[in-house]
């Protein structure tokens, strides 16, 4: 029975993505998706730090399994017409999951991670800081089973999002297993194409789980999947600090086409109303509506030194 959930589960997610929709609208999916898409607990948001409440529970961050560090072997890496995407295989799921940190269930299994970006000139992160967006924005989203055992299946999915910031300075670069998945999407340019990764890449490469100071340093609210059918099913954990990445990587999102032959940008819906949600925060986590230029490049430094370098 559990095992028929799960793939129930994972049917429906990839339903809800490949259903016809696209960014052209993404301002009507409210009246094109009126069930879930018009709901009163939508995502993305606009997270105004000084409206933020500290919940101590959230300090305990997320426990990650022991997987984290694996290959993730032959996950298929996809263009499915909207962004692009790494699909876990099933076999390494159970090893790649996580709990804690307020969540309702003990076992969620990263099923994909997949991103979202603007153009060269605009930025297209999904969620925003006190009115700022980043130029993209990655999702780990991770399901668990055990919802099939609670009377109120609700917040089944739990996404970990992290802005994406573009290096500009031209000195900064991804190498190794990280830079061969941003290769990669050279060879997916087309709606359909996939490939297998096929390399050392794991998850550790792409989460600095080591690094406290950013792993413990996030937002967390209610919301729904940011695509149609737009379910309000999940545990939303947006995390402070961006990763980086090149502007030659970050360019690299623009190859790809969409089923129309149309180059894939603008791959973000807006920002949602709370409706009177509370938007909780770490210890660690901003309060402050704003930094001054010296406290957000310090903050930059460090965050790009102890993440790339240090690893």
């Amino acid at each position: 029975m559990k095992t028929c959930f799960a793939l129930l589960a994972i049917a429906l997610f990839h339903s809800v993505r490949g259903a016809s929709w696209d960014y052209a609208t993404v301002n009507e999916w409210n009246t094109l998706h009126p069930d879930f898409c018009g709901g009163s607990e939508q995502s993305p948001i606009d997270i105004i730090t000084e409206d933020t409440v500290y919940d101590a529970v959230l300090d305990l961050g997320h426990i990650f399994g022991e997987g984290m560090g694996d290959s993730m072997g032959n996950a298929s890496f996809s263009n499915n017409g909207h962004t692009y995407q790494v699909d876990v295989p099933a076999s390494l799921q159970p090893d790649l999951s996580m709990r804690g940190a307020g969540l309702s269930f003990s076992d969620y299994k990263l099923l994909q991670f997949h991103f979202h970006f603007g153009t060269i000139n605009n930025p297209g992160s999904e969620h925003r800081i006190n009115g700022h967006q980043y130029p993209a924005e990655v999702h780990f989203v991770f399901q668990s089973p055990s919802a099939e055992n609670d009377s109120n299946v609700g917040r089944d999915y739990a996404v970990l999002g992290f802005f994406i910031e573009e290096d500009t300075s031209g000195v900064f670069t991804h190498a190794g297993p990280v830079g061969d998945l941003f290769d990669k999407i050279l060879d997916i340019e087309i709606t359909g194409d996939a490939v297998f990764l096929e390399g050392i890449l794991s998850v550790r490469d792409l989460i600095p789980l080591y690094n406290l100071d950013i792993m413990k340093t996030f937002y967390h609210y209610s919301g729904g999947l940011t695509t149609p059918t737009c379910d309000e099913r999940v545990q939303w954990f947006v995390f402070e600090h961006p990763l980086y990445i090149s502007s030659e990587q970050y360019q690299k999102f623009l190859s790809g086409k969409d089923s129309n032959g149309n180059n894939i940008m603008d791959n973000f819906r807006p920002p949602q109303p709370l409706n009177g949600r509370v938007v909780k925060r770490t210890k660690l986590a901003s309060s402050a509506t704003s930094f001054n230029d010296f406290t957000a490049a310090f903050t930059c430094i460090v965050t790009f030194l102890v993440t790339y370098i240090v690893q």
